[in-house]
């Protein structure tokens, strides 16, 4: 769902007290760990380095500048599509 990289399954592993045959298939076939996993990454590890979320969510994709600056603008128009025909009370 998230597209978690096995790079990370050693320290899910550990915060999670789950070995890490477990971690990578509850990545695999459990959304809400795969989801959960990715926010703790996001928040853990790029949040927490830049305080900026946009940068940390173009980092969870690519420290390339390039592809990371790509791949926000991605992010925010998937976000105006998903939330432009969301009218405020």
């Amino acid at each position: 769902v998230m597209q978690v990289n096995t790079v990370w399954i050693g320290e899910l592993a550990q915060v999670s007290r789950l070995p890490p045959p477990e971690v990578e298939r509850r990545l695999i076939g459990d959304a809400c760990f795969n989801i959960a996993a990715a926010g703790f990454i996001l928040h853990r590890h790029l949040l927490a380095r830049h305080g900026n979320l946009m940068q940390a969510i173009g980092d969870y994709h690519s420290m390339t500048p390039a592809l990371n600056a790509r791949y926000q603008d991605d992010v925010t128009e998937a976000a105006r599509r998903l939330f432009a025909r969301v009218t405020p009370r």
